[in-house]
């Protein structure tokens, strides 16, 4: 460094001005003043569940001009011996000299200097010293130092955020060579080693380094400590007397935030997300990887994104898609229909329900499916995602029944993630007829994509619904853990049987002559829902009345007989013309590809022979 480099060419002479400084010390002590120095404390850090770190405090140091001391109120005397340390530092024979001799020289020539010239001769003298010295470590000509110095206020930041290590260099020559006006404050930036990695959960903190949003924020109060003090007493000069220090506090650093995340699986969640709205033509987006037996969150990548260090991007982008975007989650929502019909003991997945021909009419009601499907299977009804079988399996249950299975699920209800922001979406308790028919199959309700993922968790643990958990632990700054998190059991929603049952069916959804037969992965028994809805005007509240604009999304779990992880895919408003704008066509291939990587990466036993026949999604 440039700045190293020009201090090293005085060290020599400074040990012995160093020495000269201590003698000093004890002739001006009676002019001398008490000073308080602040010690910043270091933030905690933010590490993922394997302890990689994320968030963490650098040590920084600003350089501030403080013009009162430069040419207002300056000490005439310092500034003397400042010159003369100047003149003599450099002098044959100088460092040949012992300490209390050198002390004479200086003091000598201090005198003489005050002696014989007037005092703003000594100040602009002295200021051009200080213009000589510190510019070029700082990486600045004298003049263009000067004309910073020059601004209208009283104290004026030369540089920030330099370096620790550099700072203390050039904070012991300007002490040393005695240069008044230049203070150094010490404290810390807050620095992201993986700025646009799960941004929206880890959040960022403000210039006073407080949180502002994400695990920042939310767990402001243990990541915050306290600041420390030194206080000690001055010379006259503003040189610290060794001899003479009084109190110190040391720091209180803060508290560090274990997270759930598995930054490998959410950088993988988030490639593939990336990758998915750049060839499906979306810019909104959201891809989700629980652990359904304990409620931990692996991944949420959320798009638009922002980076952590530079904040570029985090007006328009600080929204968390996963968490705070809700949609209408469509035929996603179906299994709450079959879950209350197999729950309450009136169909099983081998019950033959009558789906019409494709149209269903009576009274306020109209339901169209895709297909003529005439008698299905409930697995098959599923696995043909039919919007009038689904409607069908609500009937049977109840109205009111099909709310409280709703409500059981977690929807309309925040999830508790543990961070500000989260939005609880809304369910439409209509006695309406109509209203209650498209809520059967996912519309008048609006969802976030982690609700929709701790519903499937629910299906893939048995029954359970989990509370998300975000943090794994809070450490001291030792390491000692003070708090460690456990899995929480929010309720059970349905009979083990009933969830088992359900994973029966997604696992016909996904095959050959299922809606997600894209969604396949090799070596893996997987099941899910695909889910497509019309996309609302949000300005308006109304759909978009262009043909294909719509939300797409899937729901699944790997491998289905023994799920290891939930994972929900939910791109909004795809634009391709290369592929239908399905949930089937779009969501699903994401969910393949996110699903072999994880798979891969947690070393999961493949539960089939990869020569099997499930189709397999090629790669972007």
């Amino acid at each position: 460094m440039g700045l190293t480099a020009c201090l090293s060419v005085l060290s020599l002479r400074l040990v012995y001005l160093q020495a000269v400084n201590s003698s000093d010390h004890a002739a001006t002590a009676q002019r001398s003043y008490e000073h308080t120095q602040k010690l910043p404390h270091r933030r905690g850090k933010i590490v993922d569940r394997n302890d990689e770190l994320l968030a963490y405090d650098i040590p920084r140091t600003d350089i501030i001009c403080n013009k009162y001391h430069l040419f207002k109120y300056p000490s005439i005397s310092s500034m003397a011996r400042a010159l003369a340390k100047k003149e003599l530092i450099f002098s044959p024979g100088f460092d040949l000299l012992t300490q209390d001799e050198q002390a004479t020289e200086i003091r000598r020539l201090r005198s003489k200097i005050q002696n014989n010239q007037k005092k703003q001769e000594i100040i602009d003298a002295h200021f051009a010293y200080a213009l000589e010295t510190m510019s070029r470590p700082l990486g600045y000509e004298p003049d263009a130092l000067k004309e910073i110095i020059d601004g209208k206020r009283m104290e004026i930041p030369v540089m920030k955020n330099l370096r620790e290590d550099e700072a203390d260099e050039l904070q012991e020559l300007v002490s040393t060579l005695g240069i008044q006006g230049f203070r150094f404050e010490k404290n810390n930036r807050r620095h992201y080693t993986r700025p646009d990695l799960a941004p929206h959960l880890v959040g960022y903190v403000n210039h006073e380094l407080k949180g502002m949003s994400g695990i920042e924020r939310f767990y402001d109060g243990y990541l915050t400590g306290r600041d420390g003090h030194r206080t000690f007493k001055r010379d006259s000069r503003g040189l610290p007397m060794a001899a003479e220090e009084g109190a110190l506090l040391p720091p209180v650093n803060g508290r560090n935030v274990q997270l759930t995340i598995d930054a490998r699986i959410q950088a993988i969640a988030e490639e593939e997300l990336k990758d998915a709205l750049k060839i499906y033509k979306a810019s909104r987006g959201s891809v989700i990887i629980v652990v359904p037996k304990t409620g931990a969150i692996l991944a949420m990548a959320s798009a638009p994104s922002f980076n952590l260090n530079t904040k570029e991007g985090v007006a328009e982008s600080s929204l968390g898609f996963g968490h705070q975007a809700v949609y209408e989650p469509g035929s996603t929502f179906k299994v709450i229909a079959a879950a209350a019909a197999i729950d309450t003991g009136l169909v099983n997945i081998d019950t033959e329900v009558f789906c019409h021909w494709g149209n269903y009419h009576k009274g306020s009601v109209e339901i169209s499916d895709h297909g003529t499907y005439g008698d299905l299977p409930v697995w098959k009804l599923m696995a043909k995602s039919s919007n009038i079988g689904a409607y069908k399996l609500a009937l049977m249950a109840g109205m009111e029944t099909f709310h409280d299975y709703a409500a059981r699920f977690g929807f309309g209800q925040k999830t508790g993630l543990g961070i500000h922001g989260e939005r609880s979406g809304v369910v439409l308790k209509s006695d309406n007829a109509m209203d209650f028919s498209r809520l059967t199959f996912g519309y008048t309700v609006s969802a976030t994509p982690l609700q929709v993922a701790m519903a499937y968790g629910a299906i893939a643990n048995g029954g359970i619904l989990m509370r998300p958990m975000l943090v794994k632990s809070i450490m001291m700054p030792e390491g000692q853990e003070l708090m460690v998190a456990q899995p929480e059991e929010i309720r059970r929603v349905m009979k083990e049987s009933t969830a088992r049952q359900i994973r029966k069916c997604l696992e016909k959804v996904v095959n050959k002559k299922g809606t997600a037969f894209q969604a396949s992965v090799s070596g893996f028994k997987a099941g899910g829902k695909t889910g497509t809805a019309d996309r609302l005007d949000e300005k308006t509240n109304q759909y978009l009345k262009e043909e294909g604009r719509n939300v797409v999304s899937f729901a699944g779990m790997l491998p289905i007989d023994k799920p290891e992880f939930v994972c929900v895919v939910v791109i909004d408003d795809p634009l391709t013309t290369d592929v239908p704008r399905y949930g089937g066509h779009v969501a699903a291939p994401v969910f393949s590809r996110v699903s072999a990587r994880v798979a891969h990466y947690m070393n999961l036993t493949p539960t089939l022979d990869t020569g099997s026949e499930l189709v397999q999604t090629p790669a972007l």
